[in-house]
């Protein structure tokens, strides 16, 4: 019998820090805001940059891609956890 309590308890430790850390994770990156329906809770949702990119690409306006890619790859890299700068081999270029 003792060792099915402390089999709970530690159980429910484990559920607690996971929680826990899951939840401080969940607020510091702002994940709320990817459930809100306001564009102007989610300016930075990758999914409406990308609609931006492809917006301002189809327009013709190159500047504005190119600063709508910009925040896209800030955007990346910070979900991904990369904080170093990037080399930037891998931003898109244009040329008018």
């Amino acid at each position: 019998m003792k060792s099915s309590v402390i089999a709970l308890i530690l159980v429910a430790l484990l559920v607690g820090v996971a929680c826990g850390v899951g939840g401080y994770a969940f607020i510091y990156a702002k994940g709320y805001s990817y459930l809100l329906n306001d564009p102007v809770a989610c300016s930075k949702c990758p999914s409406q940059l990308f609609q931006q990119l492809g917006q301002d690409l189809q327009s013709g306006q190159l500047s504005a891609a190119q600063q709508a890619d910009g925040s896209l790859q800030q955007e990346m890299q910070m979900f991904a956890g990369v904080t170093a700068a990037s080399s930037g081999s891998n931003s898109v270029s244009f040329s008018a």
